[in-house]
């Protein structure tokens, strides 16, 4: 008899029959097979799971590398331009833009971009007069905390655009803006601090819009 693949193939078949015919189970085989079936399955949504993370994680940062790179740009075009108290330009209304579309993360990195000192402190300033006036109450926290941490800014000029938009914004009178009047070493925006720190129902606003046009033409003649 020549023994052939076929014939032990043959062989394999009638001697697992055999065995289950006489009560030898193969349950021991099959249990193994299907544990290593499982954890073939479960090792496949372990790297699934990692991979959806890691490509969450990544689109993420994406997401915040492109938001910096809009904000500098749109930054770094109003260099120069002519703003006027009050009226809306080119790039009130990009930024209002960006805040609406990303909300407080906008605030978050363009707090980032201020304290890192690489912005035009006149555009910052125009930017903080139309984050105090903007009606968006899902980042009113976030702007108020801004404008707040402005107030102790080296550059005159943001701290003066930090009164404007807190004063805006309408609720001011904290110990951040209290500890900033104390410390402002220009008397008239000191004084323009103390009044942009009352409660509007408060507030003078014929005395704010004086020093606000007062320190203007201070700042012109420097």
């Amino acid at each position: 008899m020549t023994f052939t693949a076929t014939t032990y193939v043959s062989s394999v078949h009638t001697s697992t029959r055999e065995r289950e015919s006489y009560g030898e189970s193969t349950a021991p085989e099959d249990s193994k097979r299907a544990a290593l079936d499982s954890a073939k399955i479960e090792y496949a949504k372990l790297m699934a799971s990692v991979d959806s993370e890691l490509h969450t994680q990544l689109n993420a940062q994406l997401k915040l590398v492109t938001l910096d790179s809009e904000l500098i740009h749109v930054f770094g075009n109003a260099i120069g331009y002519e703003f006027e108290d009050g009226m809306e330009s080119p790039f009130s209304r990009a930024l209002v833009a960006i805040v609406e579309e990303h909300g407080s993360i906008a605030i978050k990195e363009m707090t980032k971009l201020v304290a890192a000192k690489i912005m035009d402190t006149e555009v910052v300033s125009e930017s903080l007069r139309w984050l105090g006036s903007m009606d968006d109450l899902s980042t009113h926290k976030e702007r108020r905390d801004f404008l707040e941490g402005c107030l102790s800014h080296s550059s005159y000029l943001v701290r003066d655009g930090a009164i404007c938009g807190l004063s805006a914004l309408g609720d001011a009178s904290t110990g951040a803006v209290r500890s900033a009047m104390l410390a402002e070493p220009f008397p008239q925006l000191a004084d323009a601090i103390a009044v942009a720190s009352t409660y509007p129902a408060e507030r003078d606003t014929l005395q704010l819009r004086h020093l606000m046009e007062g320190l203007t033409t201070l700042w012109r003649s420097q």
